[in-house]
């Protein structure tokens, strides 16, 4: 009787989800998504209500940056099915997006001397942070950055009071596998070599300088409300999770923060400016391919990377299951695009915005795709 029971739940799920993919769009929304002129907002205004209720999305927000500019920040629908509306300041809970923007803060130690992307992290961290394997001895920033550092994506119950312990599959730099656990080593050693915690060390060199004064990687009661409620694939709400600051995973953040560091990411800042961001020779240098994932997808220093005939994109998503997100920019462009959204088919929200903005598909946005 249970695998009948069960056989009857998944059956009913597939039927959901083939509704869902056969929703037709009306035509205004067709056309506010094929229609690469007319005015932005507008097109949006038309579009994301329409992708949040049929595909039982509760809320999304999204910012867009031209030219390095602010040009659209914005959200629609709710936090929560009795909730408050979902603005540019509406907080959520980022997932994987918190990689990027921790790449780019170890990019600021790199440049100011004070972190060597070839160095062996054992050097600095002063411990083995592996047991009984010496093939974390030689373990780099570049390797973890770039995803080569020969480790898994998470540790087994990585998110539980007694998780497992931590153990490498294979050697360091021979090939790509994507993993939050490299971040985690990162922290580690950042956290020991300024001698702050993940918050403080994050606050002082990016958060402040760029202004993104709602992002933390600690959850905090403190936005009374202003924050998105994780959503289900029916649209059922699902349980704040409290996690603790990690490099690769924590990121609390909103739709207009987001905006400050890809408008940093796409500036041509002169070299004076150096305290608030990193000036275009560095991010240069932290969007070089460092390895081949699958063709034209390339990996950077905390960036994925669409090698296109005529432009990279630089782009990451977040996946903490009922949050899906998505962030894609170009330098040649200079047009950069983050979603965020609060629910388990949020993937159905962002894959048409980023193709709205962009103005092409992306291979990046194909999931899944990559091996864990």
């Amino acid at each position: 009787m249970n695998q009948v029971r069960a056989l009857l739940f998944w059956s009913l799920v597939v039927a959901a989800l083939h509704g869902l993919a056969a929703c037709a769009s009306p035509p205004e929304v067709t056309a506010a998504l094929e229609n690469h002129g007319g005015d932005l907002q507008a097109r949006l205004d038309t579009a994301v209500p329409w992708l949040l209720k049929s595909n039982r999305v509760p809320g999304a927000s999204v910012v867009v940056v031209r030219q390095g500019d602010v040009v659209v920040a914005e959200g629609w629908g709710v936090v929560r099915a009795d909730g408050n509306p979902v603005d540019a300041d509406t907080v959520f809970e980022a997932a994987s997006l918190s990689k990027p923007l921790f790449a780019y803060a170890i990019m600021k130690l790199v440049r100011d001397g004070q972190l060597d992307l070839d160095k062996p992290l054992a050097d600095y961290l002063g411990r083995r942070y592996v047991a009984n394997d010496d093939r974390i001895l030689r373990v780099t920033a570049r390797q973890v950055l770039s995803h080569t550092g020969g480790f898994p994506n998470w540790r087994p119950r990585h998110w539980t009071e007694n998780p497992g312990s931590l153990t490498m599959v294979f050697e360091p730099g021979e090939r790509f596998r994507y993993s939050a656990e490299g971040f985690g080593y990162l922290q580690a050693v950042v956290e020991k070599l300024t001698g702050e915690s993940l918050e403080i060390f994050m606050r002082r060199s990016v958060l402040k300088p760029l202004e993104m004064s709602h992002t933390t990687y600690a959850w905090t009661p403190a936005w009374n409300g202003a924050y998105a409620i994780p959503h289900g694939m029916f649209g059922q709400p699902k349980p704040k999770q409290m996690r603790a600051a990690h490099a690769a995973a924590s990121l609390h953040t909103t739709a207009a923060d987001l905006g400050q560091l890809l408008s940093a990411m796409l500036s041509q800042a002169p070299t004076d400016r150096r305290d608030v961001v990193l000036d275009s020779v560095w991010i240069a240098r932290m969007l070089e391919p460092q390895v081949d994932v699958v063709d034209p997808l390339a990996w950077a220093l905390g960036w994925g990377l669409e090698r296109g005939s005529d432009e990279i994109v630089f782009w990451q998503w977040g996946d903490n299951d009922t949050f899906q997100h998505f962030v894609a920019g170009s330098l040649e462009s200079r047009t950069a695009v983050a979603v965020l959204t609060n629910g388990r088919n949020g993937g159905r929200v962002y894959r048409p915005i980023v193709r709205m903005v962009m103005g092409h598909d992306l291979d990046a946005l194909a999931s899944p795709f990559l091996p864990y």
